[in-house]
């Protein structure tokens, strides 16, 4: 081996790690307007909100298909189609109860391309909405690295009867190297 030269280890091989950052990366470059959050973070905020001592409600969004939603989903979630009419998720929006605390509308999908769609696509809507009475501060995210990097964590998912689960749908064959092997599921 020449000098300088490293060879990856077999579990480093099947990591997702580097791909995943160039992932998030290139996704940050394609949708430069719209605001990414850190899956540490989002857990932050969700289990304060669980916990009733958050200072922000959060809304998340999953922006894939049924399919793909059935099988897992961060718990709590509403399920939204990317490409179609996000009225609903405007009316939730508009619905969240407790105008005292900023909303935080946290979008995803299996890497983040579709829910930075979502994202963006929001924001553009709610700019054209009348505020109303309401001056409660509203922050679109889209869950950088998406439900792949949360389920490589290790995180909270359930699938569509609500029952704990650790296993994603995979997307694609290309797509799915960026979900731990062991993780993939194509149907239930």
């Amino acid at each position: 081996m020449a000098t300088g030269e490293t060879t990856e280890t077999a579990e480093e091989a099947k990591s997702p790690g580097w791909s995943m950052w160039l992932t998030c990366k290139s996704m940050r470059a394609k949708f430069p307007s719209v605001r990414q959050i850190a899956t540490d973070e989002l857990d932050r905020l969700l289990k304060a909100q669980q916990a009733s001592d958050g200072s922000n409600e959060v809304l998340l969004l999953d922006s894939r298909p049924v399919e793909e939603y059935s099988i897992s989903h961060i718990p709590d979630a509403v399920r939204v189609d990317h490409g179609g009419d996000l009225t609903p998720a405007l009316d939730r929006i508009r619905q969240e109860k407790d105008t005292s605390r900023p909303l935080s509308v946290v979008a995803y999908c299996s890497v983040g391309y579709r829910s930075s769609v979502v994202a963006k696509r929001l924001e553009e809507e709610l700019h054209k909405l009348p505020s109303g009475n309401s001056n409660r501060p509203i922050s679109i995210y889209n869950l950088e690295g998406s439900l792949f990097k949360w389920a490589n964590e290790g995180r909270a998912m359930e699938d569509s009867e609500g029952k704990t689960t650790t296993l994603a749908h995979p997307y694609s064959s290309l797509w799915g190297r960026l979900l731990n092997k062991q993780l993939h599921c194509w149907s239930r």
